[in-house]
């Protein structure tokens, strides 16, 4: 499913760090944040987007990678942190953000966190799955490129 999604998006490289689904929350965070300083340092994006503090809708994996991603930020900029690999300083930061529209859609089909919701996915009519995945809704946390009030449509606004 990865490597599709990712051909999709034209994406020509995915590197997994191969922590278990409903345990990212319990990971050594300092051994984490160094695997995912390792891949900052590697790949040297200017953007990067993940879940807010809140993990969204509260899931202790996106709450974890949202901690763990903010850190590694901080660290792989830092050029003392694992001096051994240039720092590398991303330009923008974003987190997924829900319009209420979506949310209230996205409330309804999963109330609890349990797996056995995905099941409800079955019963959405097609436009109701376009809402909830057909796009991605991201505030911008930080750039050191471009702020202020302007609403951006590109999240590599401003960048070389």
């Amino acid at each position: 499913m990865v490597s599709a999604a990712a051909r999709e998006l034209g994406v020509h490289e995915v590197t997994l760090l191969d922590y278990h689904d409903g345990e990212l929350d319990a990971v050594d965070p300092a051994a984490a944040v160094s695997r995912i300083v390792a891949q900052l340092r590697c790949v040297r994006p200017e953007v990067v987007s993940t879940f807010s503090q809140d993990g969204a809708y509260g899931h202790p994996d996106h709450i974890a990678i949202s901690q763990l991603t903010n850190a590694a930020l901080v660290a792989a900029a830092d050029a003392a942190y694992l001096p051994a690999a240039a720092p590398h300083r991303v330009a923008k930061l974003y987190y997924f953000a829900w319009p209420p529209q979506l949310w209230d859609l996205y409330q309804r089909v999963f109330k609890k966190l349990q797996m056995a919701m995905y099941e409800q996915l079955s019963t959405l009519r097609r436009e109701q799955h376009e809402l909830l995945w057909g796009d991605q809704y991201l505030y911008r946390v930080f750039s050191f490129v471009n702020g202020g009030r302007q609403i951006e449509s590109d999240l590599f606004a401003g960048l070389q």
